[in-house]
């Protein structure tokens, strides 16, 4: 086991119950996610800087939506039904980009 892994376990509430796989899923997240944000999102991960991305996939005809379809049906349902967001949606917790920034030294 990793002294990362160890350490989660030991700090992160609620990790150590989870199962092996699901620890190792929200391992395998963050280091695509560190990496997504680096190279794609030039360092600022933020809902405006992931739809461009998005967008600019789509323009360039190089994002296969199909490919994705049955991720995105599952987050439309999880966080927009019934013609409105859902309570999950609220606990996303988005926040201006600014707002990170300002609480930094």
């Amino acid at each position: 086991m990793t002294k990362v892994m160890e350490w989660l376990k030991a700090k992160a509430p609620g990790f150590n119950e989870l199962s092996e796989d699901e620890q190792n899923a929200i391992v395998d997240f963050s280091l695509l996610w560190s990496l997504f944000e680096n190279r794609i999102l030039n360092t600022e991960g933020n809902v405006a800087t992931i739809c461009a991305a998005v967008e600019d996939w789509h323009a360039a005809k190089t994002l296969d939506v199909a490919a994705f379809s049955a991720e995105l049906s599952y987050f439309r349902h999880r966080y927009y039904a019934e013609g409105a967001v859902t309570y999950h949606f609220a606990h996303l917790n988005f926040r201006s980009p600014t707002a990170n920034r300002s609480s930094m030294p």
